[in-house]
């Protein structure tokens, strides 16, 4: 019987021995996933840029001549929709909504009452919010029933 002694007492350090080596290896599995995570993430536009793509862009204005006839939330949602389909952004900030606004389109509207507006639509579940990764504040995205209510807000200026 002491003869098998010895040989668990080296069993057991092997098994100690290979936990450890199995912690290691599962210590760079992680930082290899991390590193391929990162690099394979798209590249996060800065608000600058976000901004500038759309004010450069081509838009054929035509398709946004009802833009100048909405006011309010429907403009601010109309805005953001049109930076989601034509430029694949998914939210804006008040402040990249007033400078679309201003610049594109000639229309003054003020980052604080873009802001107020989004946020009396966020119960109506007419956008929701969260942090904005380009920096500080919150984006706005538009919902489902958002665009069902632009929709309907777009179709009464059109028909006048």
């Amino acid at each position: 019987m002491k003869s098998t002694y010895p040989e668990i007492e080296k069993l057991k350090k092997e098994v100690e021995n290979l936990k450890k080596e199995i912690k290691n290896l599962n210590q760079r599995l992680t930082r290899i996933e991390e590193r391929v995570l990162r690099k394979s993430k798209p590249p996060q536009l800065s608000a600058k840029d976000v901004v500038e793509q759309i004010l450069i862009s081509e838009i054929d204005m035509t398709k946004y001549e009802f833009i100048y006839k909405l006011k309010g939330l429907p403009l601010y949602l109309s805005i953001i929709q049109m930076a989601l389909k034509e430029f694949n952004i998914d939210g804006l900030n008040s402040a990249e909504i007033s400078q679309i606004l201003r610049e594109k389109f000639r229309i003054r509207a003020g980052e604080d009452a873009i802001a107020h507006a989004l946020a009396l639509a966020l119960p109506k579940r007419y956008v929701d919010r969260k942090k904005n990764p380009r920096g500080k504040g919150y984006i706005y995205r538009i919902l489902r029933k958002g665009e069902d209510y632009l929709t309907q807000e777009i179709n009464k200026v059109q028909s006048k």
